[in-house]
This record gives C-alpha cells, sequence and structure tokens, in this order.
C-alpha cells in the first residue's frame, strides 16, 4: 500500500496525492486543502456538494496573453484570484441585489441621449454572457471550425430591449448567468485545456471563463459610476 502523504491545511497538493479523485488532471488545477479530517479520505472537491471530508478549491489557471486577444484582458484583468467559476456565482448574487433597487421607470434612463439605457445594457451583458458561453460550449466540445464574429451594435438593435419590461430582463441575466455556471461547473478538465478561433482571434476556453465575469464587472462598473 502506498504510504498516506503528510497532508497540510491551506497547502497546494498534487493530485497524485489524491487517489479517489483520478479524473481531474494537473495541467489546469491545484488542490488547495482548506480542512483535514479524522480519516484523511478525499472523496470530491469543494463546490461539487457537502460530501468532501477534505475540502478542496479547484482553481483554473489564469489565462496567458497567448491565449486570448489583448483587448480581452480589459475583461480578464476585472476577475481576482483563480477561482472564475466562484467569482461567476458571486457576482449573479451581488449583480441581482444591484439590479434589483432599479425601478422599471429607472430602467429606461440614459445618461447621455446618444448612449444605451439601462434595459439596454443589461441586455447586451446578458446577451454576449450567451455569445461567449457558445464559445466556450463549442471549443470546449472539440469542435475546431472557427467562429465568426459578434457585433453587438447588431445585437442591441435587434433586440430591442427597452420594449422588454425591466423585470424579465432581470430575470432573462439571472437565468443565463445559471446556464454558464452548469456549463462550466459539470466541464471536463479536458474541455478546459482546448481553444479555437473567433471573430479571427484565439481564445482559450478556460480564458472565457474569465471573460465571461470580467465582461460583467465591466458593464456593472459603467452602470453604477455613471447611470445611478
Amino acid at each position: 500500500m502506498a504510504e498516506t502523504p503528510e497532508l497540510r491545511e491551506d497547502e497546494p497538493h498534487p493530485v497524485s496525492y489524491f487517489p479517489s479523485t483520478p479524473q481531474f488532471g494537473t495541467y489546469l488545477f491545484e488542490y488547495r486543502v482548506l480542512g483535514i479530517d479524522e480519516s484523511l479520505e478525499v472523496v470530491g472537491i469543494a463546490h461539487w456538494g457537502r460530501d468532501s471530508r477534505v475540502k478542496l478549491i479547484c482553481m483554473i489557471a489564469r489565462p496567458s496573453v497567448t491565449e486570448a486577444a489583448p483587448f480581452y484582458f480589459t475583461y480578464i484583468n476585472q476577475v481576482a484570484g483563480d477561482d472564475p467559476i466562484q467569482f461567476t456565482e458571486a457576482q449573479m448574487d451581488e449583480s441581482l441585489a444591484l439590479l434589483g433597487s432599479i425601478s422599471e421607470s429607472a430602467s429606461l434612463h440614459r445618461y447621455l441621449r446618444e448612449k444605451w439605457s439601462i434595459r439596454q445594457v443589461l441586455n447586451h451583458i446578458t446577451d454576449n454572457e450567451r455569445a461567449f458561453a457558445f464559445r466556450m460550449l463549442w471549443f470546449a466540445r472539440g469542435f475546431e471550425t472557427p467562429l465568426p464574429g459578434y457585433d453587438q451594435d447588431v445585437a442591441s438593435a435587434g433586440a430591442e430591449a427597452d420594449a422588454v419590461s425591466w423585470v424579465r430582463h432581470v430575470e432573462e441575466f439571472r437565468q443565463v448567468r445559471l446556464s454558464t455556471i452548469s456549463l462550466m461547473r459539470n466541464m471536463p478538465p479536458s474541455g478546459w485545456q482546448r481553444g479555437g478561433i473567433a471573430s479571427e482571434k484565439f481564445v482559450a476556453v478556460r480564458a472565457l471563463a474569465y471573460i465571461i465575469p470580467g465582461h460583467a464587472a465591466h458593464h456593472l462598473a459603467i452602470l453604477r459610476e455613471r447611470y445611478l
């Protein structure tokens, strides 16, 4: 029988220490022990449920400069740490609290006549999340065909967001975000290692995990600073 390694709390450990979780590779993930019980048995990772006896965080390495076009780092750099899934979940709760404080009439406000209304801003966040999540799905599942660009102005004009009630916009954002979180949470390790061409630029799947919440953070900051 292999010798049991000495595990220390709040220290990273290679996956080979945890034979009960062989499905997780070492390419993108680091396991940090948060708590050790008497059995030293690992039966899962923290964000997979309450069955974990040794609680672990699954971290997705931050993308390098070769894994996304330079302008995407405006969004990537909005996301702190190495756990974009947890960030995306926390952001949903914080965003819903903010959005819930805006009235139907206030949601039609524009800080300048030529700028989007608050409804259009949220529609833009939601629609872009759909587009980024589809790119994540497409490349993570192994499709190699390049994806076309996404023109935000065409999308905004087609959405006619001001004709949709604010409460429906907020609920749409919530549902899309839950779908995104499910896609990320159920992603196999091999999916995180893939990438492909979208808008004529290479983008890694793991970069998209940071771009999605980072894009939302960028626009929510503008919402707070210029609209509210």
